[in-house]
């Protein structure tokens, strides 16, 4: 007979589990499974959908914040919102900052609103992806005073300088491998007003309607920006560029175009720059100069309609003008020009050949409104006694500078091919 039927021997079977036990199990399990799955139900509401946060109750805390860090005191009283998700979104606005005792205006700054939005999952594709980036209704107020005191310097606390990091040290790189990773698809600036008074109190008005950008990943960026200039004067700018990452990585050549319509006025630049190296092609026209005198604060020879182009070679301390061409009223020229500040002073060479040369609009500040030259060297006398110029600033540099004028325009008579070879070296002609 076997063990197994043995009465008398215990069984050595292990004990059957109860029936609450296995029940107690299953919805423990059921649970724990409920939880993980209700926690990953959340992570992807956030991470896809998105929980806004309105954070109006720091308002306070972050105004005090930009004061004690500014020195100034700053208000903070529009939205502050923020949204958490796998895209997310910040904005903020009603942000004044004051000016510093002694200045009337009262408010230095005043922002309306600001944008940010990002998505977070290019990274995976190592990508800085910003979708929006956006500033409005922006008022700034510049203040300058007799005694040299204005109202945009801050009484900031001096810097620590930051140690420089050694080579192949952690973190090192890590802001610019972050920049190059910039993807920005759009950034748009509207109604940004400039206002600026010196110690006469004139004030002086630049506005920018509306800015907008973009600058992909590996594409190139593109800026488009209206305005106007003293609340009278419209202007337009055009710029596109190489892709950003090129500019920043600074391994090649960086081509740019940029181009601002001003009235009757045009400047268009065609650019390659590496560094503090690189070539331009500039022409600038415009059919009455007191428009760039208004765009630029300063005053020019009234000569009228004016035109000049060429190319610019420029490394550091020397730039170079070829392939110069120009019309002021009735003065024409062609040429090359040399500034050079490689050597023990400053130098200027080059060659100027000028078909025509009127020099009245250059010596009297006066409209050249006469076609016909003066009738003697009495009248051209008189014209020159009331001219003001100075050539202490050939002091400064050495000049060997040909000119050659096939008519004089401004000298009774028929004046043909005149030369002048001008030197000056150390001060004194030669």
């Amino acid at each position: 007979m076997s063990q197994a039927s043995d009465p008398d021997v215990p069984s050595t079977a292990p004990p059957r589990r109860s029936g609450v036990a296995k029940r107690t199990l299953k919805w423990l399990g059921l649970g724990v499974a409920g939880i993980v799955v209700l926690v990953l139900a959340i992570v992807a509401w956030v991470a896809f959908v998105g929980v806004t946060i309105d954070a109006s109750a720091l308002r306070p805390r972050i105004a005090a914040i930009f004061a004690d860090a500014l020195k100034r005191e700053v208000r903070f009283d529009g939205p502050a919102e923020l949204e958490i998700s796998g895209q997310p979104k910040l904005k903020v606005g009603g942000l004044h900052i004051a000016d510093p005792g002694g200045f009337a205006e009262g408010t230095f700054v005043s922002l309306g609103e600001a944008r940010l939005a990002l998505d977070l999952w290019k990274l995976i594709g190592h990508r800085v992806h910003i979708g929006d980036l956006a500033g409005s209704d922006v008022t700034l107020k510049l203040r300058s005073r007799a005694d040299g005191t204005n109202n945009w310097t801050f009484a900031l606390p001096p810097s620590t300088p930051a140690a420089t990091p050694k080579p192949g040290a952690a973190g090192g790189p890590g802001a610019k491998d972050a920049a190059l990773m910039l993807d920005i698809r759009q950034f748009v600036l509207e109604r940004i007003n400039v206002e600026y008074a010196g110690a006469d109190g004139k004030g002086h008005f630049f506005a920018l309607d509306r800015l907008r950008g973009e600058s992909p990943r590996g594409q190139p960026m593109k800026i488009d920006m209206t305005g106007s200039v003293e609340k009278a004067f419209p202007y337009k700018v055009t710029f596109t560029g190489g892709a950003l990452n090129d500019l920043l990585a600074a391994s090649k050549p960086w081509p740019f175009e940029f181009r601002v319509d001003f009235l009757s006025t045009s400047l268009t630049l065609k650019a390659s720059v590496l560094g503090t190296t690189g070539d331009i092609d500039f022409a600038v026209g415009t059919e009455n100069l007191t428009e760039l005198e208004r765009l630029l604060q300063t005053q020019f020879p009234k000569v009228g309609a004016t035109a000049l182009a060429g190319h610019v070679r420029f490394a550091p301390n020397l730039i170079a003008v070829s392939s110069l061409t120009g019309a002021m009223g009735r003065t024409a020229l062609a040429g090359e020009l040399t500034f050079d500040r490689t050597g023990a002073r400053p130098a200027i060479r080059g060659k100027l050949a000028l078909p025509t040369l009127d020099l009245r609009p250059f010596l009297t500040d006066q409209p050249d409104e006469e076609e016909e030259p003066p009738q003697s060297f009495r009248d051209t006398y008189r014209q020159l006694a009331k001219a003001t110029f100075s050539l202490s600033g050939l002091k400064a540099a050495d000049v060997d500078l040909e000119l050659v004028v096939a008519r004089w325009l401004s000298l009774p008579g028929d004046v043909r091919d005149a030369r002048l070879h001008l030197k000056v070296r150390d001060g004194r002609l030669s």
